[in-house]
């Protein structure tokens, strides 16, 4: 978000001048934390980002997701829940969740419960509950699909620390087209009422509601009449809408990198490849502008990575040309995936190997391992891949 942007929000809602001074001084506390990328080789005094998949299943089968188009054949309605969606192990107790917390809580890291559909999870409330009494970041992302049964609650525990992210790609229909499930949209609609009506009850402004667009083949027409429809109805509710230019990997970015890098860990292409061929930027810059130009904005929107007119062309029609953003990747040294069985992983679009297991070995050691750093030292030597073009991770302010 520019800041020229930043500065309409303020005016128009003055409390926003919290949020941001919250958010640089996470970014500053972060820059502070990324120093061991400078000062040592190989080393990571701790991940600054964990990313917890609490459960191994999802309701879903997003047309722009992999894991959901793989599950397609699947005997199944739409209400039904795939499981071992990522292996076939037994998933984490919330005893080895609450251990990992516990070690994890004296160096801060921003938590997310993300990957599938962490609602799912049996231990969710009490996992959140948990987190947010050590004081720690909790950043929830949600298909929405359970909100209503977790919504009051969610109110109830929230504090500043406590951020919900809602994933919706389009309006009604469209949405539950994309998700592969009817209803989902309103179920969603639902959930952000009750909310609504708590924190009203409860005269609290927290957690704090921020939704999540992925611009695909799907939407990407359609941006301005959803930003509208949020804008009219829930002015007050959402405190920022991101819409996010695609993430992927294409063919022509997986034969590049498996090329040059394929000896140290291939990659393979997502399966969007062909209906991103198809879509037209110039549209995607026609509705960016018309929102720039729109007066009676109540809700901030921004866009993920922020881009000019040109290099959104680059994005969509030319995959290997690195189009903004850092010239080096520090994801090996911040960011840490766990999945339900206890996989470390990083938390990148190109690697996806394991790197340990928390059931065996403390995160920290892990974290450190003579693996890890075969890897951190292959990557402070190549900077940056082929497949590194369209990964989100190099778009963030404080990958520095």
């Amino acid at each position: 978000m520019t800041i020229k942007r930043k500065i309409k929000n303020i005016i128009n809602d003055p409390a926003r001048i919290t949020h941001y001074l919250r958010h640089y001084k996470r970014n500053a506390v972060h820059a502070l934390l990324n120093a061991d990328y400078k000062l040592f080789k190989d080393h990571s005094f701790y991940p600054r980002i964990l990313t917890l998949t609490l459960f191994n299943g999802c309701n879903c089968r997003c047309k722009m997701c992999d894991i959901g188009q793989s599950l397609l054949n699947q005997d199944r309605n739409n209400r039904l829940i795939s499981k071992n969606v990522l292996s076939d192990d037994p998933m984490l107790t919330i005893d080895d969740w609450k251990k990992l917390i516990d070690e994890s809580a004296k160096y801060k890291p921003d938590i997310s419960f993300s990957g599938t559909e962490p609602l799912l999870s049996p231990y969710v409330l009490e996992l959140a509950k948990y987190i947010l009494s050590k004081k720690l970041n909790l950043h929830i992302t949600t298909n929405a699909f359970f909100l209503e049964k977790y919504a009051k609650e969610f109110v109830k525990i929230a504090n500043k620390n406590f951020n919900l992210g809602i994933s919706l790609d389009g309006l009604f229909e469209k949405h539950d087209e994309i998700r592969g499930v009817p209803g989902i949209f309103n179920k969603a609609i639902n959930a952000l009422k009750i909310i609504d009506e708590e924190k009203i009850k409860l005269n609290k402004e927290d957690p704090a509601i921020y939704i999540t667009t992925a611009i695909t083949p799907y939407n990407y027409k359609n941006m301005v009449e959803f930003y509208n429809y949020f804008n009219e109805n829930f002015p007050k509710t959402i405190k920022n809408i991101m819409f996010s230019h695609y993430f992927f990997k294409d063919n022509a970015m997986r034969d590049a990198h498996n090329k040059s890098h394929g000896d140290i860990y291939p990659i393979l292409s997502s399966n969007n490849d062909a209906n991103i061929k198809n879509m037209d930027p110039r549209i995607i810059i026609q509705q960016k502008n018309i929102l720039d130009n729109m007066k009676n904005k109540n809700i901030p929107y921004s866009f993920m990575p922020e881009l000019k007119d040109e290099a959104i062309i680059d994005y969509y029609k030319n995959s290997l040309k690195f189009v903004t953003g850092s010239k080096k990747c520090i994801a090996f040294w911040r960011d840490a995936s766990i999945n339900p069985n206890g996989d470390i992983i990083v938390q990148a679009m190109c690697f996806g190997g394991k790197l340990g297991n928390i059931k065996e070995k403390s995160l920290k050691k892990i974290w450190n391992s003579s693996e890890i750093k075969k890897l951190r030292d292959f990557i402070r030597k190549r900077k940056i891949t082929p497949a590194c073009t369209r990964c989100c991770l190099l778009f963030r302010p404080y990958n520095i």
